[in-house]
């Protein structure tokens, strides 16, 4: 229709040239525009200061403006799911974000979903497994400054987040600062300065520079058939292991109906297994078909169950290796993992699997 429009423009305007070329021009405009929904959930890029500190503002459609603003040549729709600070998101919310997205994707070139930063982390992730290689880009992103203060880091974060969709990331990622995160490998290390995310363990997809966008080679390296998951278990619980922990919390935690447990132990992945011995209760877990995922508190590099004899002590008991996950994949992962099954054995070997840069997986 926009060919047959140009040549029937041609005939009709054959002794007006500059119109034809300014109608030609709009007609490629249009050629490459591209339509990009936009998901909005809350958090302090809209918030706004009240009598009991920043608060999500009632307003989202603001956010349209500003992306409109950044890229004027592309098709801006608006979708508010929700309107919460971001340390109130919950698993539900997730599923709400993920059967809205699966439902919508085949109609836009990109979707971009705001978020506050506190959880965003966990949420990118939880979205890369519900949303397994999903073909079009969708990128979350927000700010740390409220979009209405001068300050703001909102603009530069949401036109990252369109160049993200400009050279077609797909998949989920973070864009922020200048910077696109695989949804996986993404990890809140700042509170207050803008450049709040890192990637762990993994090179940036994408990144913004004064002469352009330069994407990673292996942004696009992936292409496997799309797989959606409409629910995920939360029955997760994050022990963090620090000096004097009690095996009996933790037998507590096991008893209080946890179907899975995160372990963020130290250096390699090490526990202690001399004094408050954690081991015990640890092979517990396992017998009774809760499956233990070891993490690293360090936020760089891996986790190696091999290495020292306290990390020994977690391999014997049954305990399986996160490797370089951060605990915030490794946490979205097992909810997920466990909304298929219930085996330690079965989520050993999913663990064991690399579906979405989540892992490095070494012989």
């Amino acid at each position: 229709m926009v060919l047959r429009s140009a040549i029937c423009y041609t005939f009709s305007a054959a002794c007006d040239v500059p119109s034809f070329i300014k109608h030609a021009v709009k007609i490629g405009k249009h050629l490459f525009m591209k339509k990009i929904l936009l998901i909005t959930t809350g958090g302090t890029i809209t918030s706004q200061m009240t009598a009991d500190g920043l608060k999500p503002g009632e307003d989202n459609s603001s956010i349209l403006d500003l992306l409109a603003e950044c890229d004027p040549d592309n098709h801006y729709e608006h979708r508010a799911l929700c309107n919460i600070d971001s340390t109130n998101i919950q698993p539900e919310h997730w599923c709400m974000m993920a059967k809205c997205i699966d439902s919508v994707y085949r109609d836009y070139d990109g979707i971009i979903l705001t978020h506050g930063t506190d959880t965003l982390g966990y949420t990118a992730a939880a979205l890369s497994f519900m949303l397994l290689h999903i073909p079009t880009p969708v990128t979350l992103t927000g700010s740390q400054i409220p979009m209405a203060e001068a300050a703001s880091d909102a603009r530069n974060n949401l036109y990252t987040a369109i160049q993200t969709i400009e050279h077609g990331i797909k998949g989920v990622t973070v864009s922020f600062n200048h910077k696109v995160i695989s949804g996986t490998r993404a990890v809140k290390t700042n509170t207050l300065d803008v450049d709040a995310f890192e990637s762990i363990n993994l090179p940036y997809l994408g990144q913004v520079y004064d002469d352009g966008f330069h994407e990673a080679p292996e942004a696009n390296s992936r292409t496997e058939t799309y797989r959606f998951t409409e629910a995920l278990c939360p029955d997760v619980f994050i022990l963090k292991v620090f000096p004097g922990l009690s095996p009996a919390f933790v037998d507590a935690v096991l008893k209080s109906g946890c179907k899975g447990l995160i372990v963020e132990a130290f250096g390699l992945g090490n526990i202690s297994c001399l004094h408050r011995d954690l081991t015990e209760v640890i092979e517990k877990a396992v017998r009774q078909e809760i499956p233990v995922v070891v993490c690293s508190q360090c936020l760089h590099e891996r986790c190696d169950l091999t290495r020292y004899e306290v990390g020994r002590c977690l391999q014997r008991s049954g305990a399986i290796s996160g490797n370089d996950m951060t605990t915030e994949a490794a946490t979205a992962k097992l909810m997920w993992a466990l909304s298929k099954s219930g085996s330690v054995e079965e989520i050993r070997a999913i663990f064991n699997t690399n579906y979405v840069n989540e892992v490095t997986i070494r012989p």
